[in-house]
């Protein structure tokens, strides 16, 4: 962020939007977009809620038609009036904390009299941050320091500077801007959580931007950003280390001394209150709800030549996405005529599915290239819908278009999965009079995870659940169980279908391709090999992996470690490998498209989870003929046989993991005979065609060899036509 380039548009007497010249959001507010249409301005009323400050919906049109748009710099020679920044508070909805964590640019804000900053974490969009700017005098730095130093918790130095040697704790230099200290037995806090919001660096008498930023930022941008992680302090000096650090903590007594105060506010403080657009989409669901309840279930007869949609959030290189495209491949074998729906972003890695289903002719239609897609010439009108028309763009994906995709190809069911498809895509199904939606989950209930969870979620499910159209169901009992607490409602009522695999998508490579294969990856030929994929995030529980790589490594010396996946762990988990000292051990691959060689060459797959639903890399390393080590939880039992194929271990018991991987590793024909076992099992009870039929039954059909038969799911009653349902805005409107 440069305050130089910074546009304003005063939406409000204290709130401005603020964005830099030739952003996004610059090149929305200069044309006719309409701001609910726009995923940055929808989230620009969302931070306007946590300042306090009423946005309207059409306070941001209203602004932009006055024209009340501010440069900074001014522009044709002319002096800005800056007078309006006094006591203001700027939102940045097209910035995260690491791009605005700059501190002379703060400090030149903080003279213009801003009062406060509100933008998204640099690891997750959803969660807000609220920075506090007040302006100091030097001498009042001075003694503000001297005040804060009494209260700190650690005083360190540069290794090398002049001033290292009057301190015991030195900070050493790891790479680019970045340095980081040792471990301070004064920083008390959870494992792997950042708490740079809690604690205070001061760098002499300057205090540090405490805003959350990833570490790899730390290491690229410097300009005094920093990070308290797992006890250690990451930052990057502002003079090159001349200077003496302290580590203040944050609490009532040194707040008032502090020129920025950061505050995060996590989704589940947001809450449907917050939103007044996400509470009326709840009102109306809960509505239309009592309306369904009571109804009795609509039988419906699929044949194939039917129209069917599989609705999910992109083809990122995640298990969820590939069984969505094994759903649709087997849909299409089974003589159905299927589409693949995105809601969201395919741009880059959400694509990474896109040729399996080219392979196969299936058709593939991204919301955001929808409009304009001859395959389906949607009309340019919105659909005629009061729920639609007031929730035009809602939690990144574009309902209208969705809801005009769905009357467009007139499915005879909607299979969708993942929570935001999952509400949104039954919303648009209901609205276009689907028959049949079917919702899956893939793994335990958002609540667990704060980068995913959002209040309106479970009353919209609530809801949703009491539709006759919506069926539920999941892949691991456990999962669906925890998904049914949460709802509400009886665990009967969401049904498991495991996961598939496809053996001819894991063809084994030859002795020669292994070979190139280990030597490009430094690997000797006889080395042993254990592997991780998974997303590197607090749910994989990436630390413990490493622990467990560092204590099978003094059992197994020659070991080798692949760490498959990306995630916003990854710089932590750099910075975790150089303190473990495994650099020459465990190589960090990144995202691949190889995954099936990567097992052909490893001897056992480790994972560490503390939730899943049922992963594809445990059924994926058994159909390689691996040994698995893997938590017991969610759906890993069900997909193994324990004992036979995979050695479980309850989550989080990291020497229970280690000695279950020495133990493998260490019996190479018991190892061989847990890869026999493996292979065997996943070939016999895990195929494509079986969960296709599982989905295909709850969608209303039994396929039997001989014939179609009718069924009625979760009742006894003899099958009999159902009267069609109204759509969704006629029972809003009952």
């Amino acid at each position: 962020m440069l305050v130089s380039k910074l546009v304003l548009l005063k939406v409000s007497q204290s709130v401005l939007l603020a964005t830099e010249e030739q952003s996004q959001l610059h090149r929305e507010l200069a044309c006719s977009t309409p701001p609910e249409r726009s995923k940055i301005l929808r989230r620009a009323q969302r931070m306007a809620a946590h300042a306090s400050a009423s946005l309207p919906p059409n306070a941001i049109l209203a602004a932009r038609r006055r024209e009340d748009i501010l440069r900074i710099a001014g522009s044709g020679g002319s002096e800005p009036d800056l007078g309006c920044l006094s006591g203001a508070t700027l939102l940045f909805p097209d910035m995260d904390s690491s791009a605005v964590s700059d501190l002379g640019e703060l400090q030149k804000l903080g003279r213009l009299g801003v009062k406060t900053l509100i933008t998204s974490s640099a690891s997750n969009e959803d969660i807000f941050i609220r920075l506090k700017l007040r302006s100091f005098s030097r001498l009042r730095k001075l003694l503000n320091a001297s005040y804060l130093s009494l209260h700190a918790v650690a005083r360190f130095a540069c290794s090398g500077s002049r001033l290292a040697r009057f301190f015991s704790t030195k900070a050493h230099h790891v790479n680019g801007k970045r340095w980081e200290t040792a471990r301070l037995s004064d920083i008390k806090g959870s494992e792997h959580v950042e708490l740079c919001d809690q604690f205070v660096l001061l760098e002499g008498i300057t205090q540090a931007p405490p805003l959350p930023v990833m570490h790899a930022d730390i290491e690229r941008g410097g300009a005094g950003r920093y990070s308290v992680w797992n006890g250690r302090v990451v930052f990057s000096p502002l003079a090159a280390g001349r200077r003496p650090f302290s580590l203040i903590p944050k609490n009532r007594w040194t707040e008032p001394f502090l020129e920025f105060v950061c505050e995060s506010c996590s989704p589940s403080e947001e809450g449907s209150a917050a939103d007044p657009i996400k509470a009326s989409l709840v009102e109306q669901l809960e509505k239309a709800a009592r309306n369904w309840r009571g109804s009795r279930i609509p039988v419906h007869v699929l044949r194939p030549g039917d129209k069917l949609v599989a609705l999910t959030h992109c083809l990122a290189p995640g298990g969820a996405e590939r069984q969505w495209c094994y759903l649709a491949l087997g849909l299409k074998r089974l003589g159905y005529d299927v589409s693949v729906v995105a809601t969201h972003d395919v741009s880059g890695a959400g694509s990474h599915y896109l040729p399996l289903l080219d392979r196969n002719a299936i058709p593939f239609i991204p919301l955001q290239d929808a409009i304009h897609d001859p395959r389906v010439c949607l009309s340019k009108e919105s659909a005629d819908d009061d729920l639609i028309r007031r929730h035009v763009s809602f939690a990144g994906c574009d309902l209208d278009i969705l809801t005009r995709l769905l009357l467009k190809l007139r499915p005879k069911a909607v299979f969708a999965q993942l929570d935001v498809p999952n509400i949104l895509g039954a919303i648009a199904a209901h609205v276009a009079d689907v028959p049949r939606i079917v919702l899956s989950f893939r793994n335990y209930n958002p609540g667990h995870f704060p980068y995913i969870y959002q209040d309106w979620m479970r009353p919209c499910y609530q809801a949703l659940s009491s539709s006759p159209r919506v069926v539920l169901t999941g892949n691991s009992h456990a999962a669906n169980h925890d998904y049914a607490d949460w709802i509400g409602i009886p665990p009967s009522r969401v049904h498991t279908i495991a996961n598939a695999i496809d053996p001819s998508g894991l063809v084994a490579p030859s002795d020669e391709e292994r070979h190139l294969l280990r030597s490009s990856l430094g690997i000797d030929a006889d080395a042993p090999v254990l592997i991780g994929i998974f997303r590197l995030s607090d749910e994989k529980r990436p630390f413990d992996f490493l622990e467990v790589c560092r204590r099978v490594k003094e059992a197994v010396p020659e070991i080798k470690v692949l760490i498959v996946g990306e995630g916003p762990r990854q710089a932590e988990l750099e910075a975790a490998i150089r303190t473990l000292q495994l650099e020459a051990c465990v190589r960090l691959l990144g995202r691949r498209t190889d995954i099936g060689s990567l097992l052909h060459i490893s001897n056992a797959l480790l994972l560490t989870s503390a939730r899943e639903g049922m992963p594809n890399v445990v059924m994926e390393a058994q159909l390689a003929g691996l040994p698995v080590v893997a938590s017991r939880i969610g759906g890993v039992p069900d997909c193994v046989t324990e004992g036979s194929t995979a050695l479980l271990v309850e989550a989080g018991d990291v020497a229970g993991f280690s000695n279950a991987c020495i133990r493998i590793l260490s019996n190479p024909q018991m190892a061989r005979s847990m890869g026999i076992c493996g292979s065997d099992l996943m070939r016999a009870k895990f195929t494509i065609d079986k969960m296709c039929g599982q989905y295909i039954d709850l969608a209303g059909v039994k396929l039997t060899a001989a014939r179609e038969e009718r069924i009625t799911p979760f009742s006894a009653e003899p099958a009999a036509p159902f009267p069609r349902l109204k759509p969704l805005n006629q029972e809003l409107r009952a």
